[in-house]
């Protein structure tokens, strides 16, 4: 009997069709006992009739400490990926046996169409065998190459998501430089072990790779699509310099097992971000001249209120922005409360100086962002912690012109590496969140003033 791992031979369509149902539902499972292990929000959306499973589960991994926790977590990546595995292998021994494409084949183990891809090979009537092809036939070795290739790569991109930034905690050089060369140089090291595939085949299968392993994290509520968005250029660039490796060292017939090496070689990369984690800390500043007093400036700072404007697209797809904010009491000491579409945060005044200056450090910061998935809002690690701000400045000058200018200065620190990539989305951001604040504080400044001014003069014309 041809192993459940095995891509040679052929398999009917019932023995595929139970065999590729069973493992969906085995791997979705195993999804869901990950998933809830961290958040419930999925409880009723992958697998609704689950809750005496999750109880179940939940109950036993009450009594590991943390250290078996985790284990257990990394034993069930596996065994999903394992799953993975034995799909992507009953498929393209379904599409031998029916002559289809070995791509058609790759659908099986992607999240939203596997279950399109198992029915079609399913409904496919049986091709008649033909005469084995030799082993050096170039477009056999190419396409089972190819796909093994592609599923190596994202196996290791996933892994690395699972057990190094989930599990650990660790974005930096390792996740989102490191990895992509592994799983490039593995998908196109693998396609290029038995022959030559070329420059562009090898550069497309690792870019396959990178989708897979992207669609697995999605699937998987791992990641949202935001993140992944943002991540994208320098995945792809680093991709395609792994691709160029991979082809390489399969050339030159050495380091066979370079994508077991490529494991290996994980843990030590993010060792190194464990021990020297990324951090950068910026300041930025943005000015707007307003058409009113100092006082009424000062007025609308403190008494922020609801911010009406709708956000650009960006923040509309998840970004974190301003909302409103109230300060609770006056002088040093005071607690500002700034909320944002993600959550509330929490400052205390440190200088108090009406018409003139407010100053506030930040006690705590709402998650950075809401990652866009199709399971709705998803927990991931790095939305909470690794970009914080640390103190507001604001500072009120009036002018010879009899405008004011108000500015607004802040402090950040930004803990995802590499900090020279993601520093400009950070600095984005800002610009466009403190934009959006300062035009509220300026319409609402020049309408209180135009109300006062217009009281004013009501006040002088009127009869005594």
């Amino acid at each position: 009997m041809t192993s459940l791992l095995a891509f040679s031979g052929r398999i009917g369509r019932w023995p595929y069709l139970g065999a590729s149902l069973a493992l969906v539902l085995i791997q979705h499972m195993l999804a869901y006992l990950v998933l809830t292990a961290r958040t419930a929000s999925l409880a009723t959306v992958i697998i609704p009739w689950a809750a005496a499973w999750r109880a179940t589960f939940e109950t036993l991994l009450s009594k590991l400490p943390e250290s078996g926790f985790a284990l257990a977590m990394a034993a069930l990546v596996g065994l999903v990926l394992l799953s993975d595995w034995a799909l992507a292998a009953l498929a393209f021994r379904r599409a031998r046996a029916t002559n289809e494409s070995f791509l058609l084949a790759a659908l099986a183990v992607i999240p939203f169409v596997q279950l399109f891809g198992i029915v079609w090979l399913t409904v496919r009537a049986d091709a008649p065998a033909t005469t084995p092809e030799p082993a050096s036939t170039p477009a056999r070795v190419d396409w089972h190459s190819s796909v093994v290739g592609m599923l190596a790569g994202a196996g290791i991109g996933v892994v690395a998501v699972m057990v190094f930034a989930v599990l650990l905690g660790t974005y930096g050089l390792g996740l989102f430089v490191a990895t992509p060369v592994l799983m490039g140089m593995a998908a196109s090291y693998v396609a290029n072990c038995h022959g030559d595939v070329g420059v562009r085949r090898s550069i497309r299968i690792a870019l396959d790779a990178v989708m897979l392993g992207s669609l697995g994290l999605i699937g998987f509520a791992l990641e949202g699509f935001v993140c992944l968005l943002m991540a994208a250029p320098i995945i792809v660039v680093m991709a395609i310099v792994g691709a160029l490796v991979g082809r390489t060292l399969a050339s030159a017939r050495r380091y066979r097992q370079s994508t077991m090496v490529s494991l290996v070689a994980l843990p030590f990369l993010f060792a190194i971000d464990a021990v020297a984690p990324p951090h950068a800390e910026f300041e930025t500043s943005e000015s707007i001249e307003i058409a009113a007093s100092a006082p009424a400036v000062w007025d609308s700072v403190v008494h922020m209120g609801p911010i009406h404007s709708a956000p650009s697209a960006p923040f509309g797809w998840g970004l974190a922005y301003p909302m409103r904010g109230t300060i609770r009491g006056s002088g040093v000491g005071a607690v500002r409360e700034g909320v944002f579409s993600t959550g509330t945060a929490y400052e205390r005044v440190t200088v108090w100086e009406p018409n003139r200056r407010l100053s506030f450090i930040v006690l705590s910061d709402p998650p950075m962002m809401t990652e866009l998935s199709p399971f709705g809002p998803i927990a991931t690690r790095h939305v909470s912690g690794y970009f914080r701000t640390i103190d507001a400045r604001f500072a009120i000058e009036p002018l010879a012109s009899g405008t004011t200018r108000l500015t607004l200065a802040t402090r950040h620190s930004l803990d995802i590496g590499p900090t020279d990539y993601w520093l400009p989305f950070a600095r984005a951001a800002i610009h466009a969140n403190k934009l959006r604040v300062l035009a509220h504080f300026r319409d609402q400044a020049e309408h209180r003033g135009g109300e006062l001014a217009e009281a004013r003069g009501s006040g002088a014309s009127s009869p005594r």
